[in-house]
């Protein structure tokens, strides 16, 4: 079927593509944590996640201590820019929705760019064809 799956946590501009694309649905795995353990359910559910589970599964998969602690870091500087409580943000509505469509434009190329990436093609090249297309459109990703 030469489909595209894309898993992403809290990637707000790529979940509101399910408004506008009627080939993109946002699906979840259900989870549960409790005293800090992640506990993932094996049912996958429609709609978007409502929280993100990344550095719990960078726990599980041992990364080392410091790169878990700056994701942590960098997870509550990403989540106080959002709300505006450390008052490094900038709370224009008119600059943030600027910044929302411009990402979404970048987000719409990707999608677009990679639908044209021959499928048949093996999986090394067509990795190194996305990796391409991923780096022209987010350098500093």
């Amino acid at each position: 079927t030469n489909c595209w799956c894309l898993f992403a946590t809290h990637f707000h501009e790529l979940t509101k593509l399910s408004e506008s694309l009627s080939s993109v649905c946002n699906m979840h795995v259900d989870a549960i944590t409790s005293d800090g353990a992640l506990t993932l359910l094996y049912k996958v559910k429609p709609g978007v996640c409502d929280r993100s589970f990344g550095i719990h599964v960078a726990e599980l998969a041992e990364f080392p201590a410091e790169v878990v602690e700056m994701a942590k870091e960098k997870a509550a500087e990403l989540e106080d820019f959002g709300s505006g409580k450390d008052g490094k943000a900038d709370d224009n509505p008119e600059k943030k929705a600027k910044m929302s469509e411009e990402h979404e434009q970048k987000l719409l190329a990707f999608l677009k760019k990679t639908s044209e990436v021959d499928m048949t093609k093996n999986a090394d090249e067509i990795f190194q064809k996305v990796t391409a297309i991923k780096n022209e459109l987010f350098p500093n990703i």
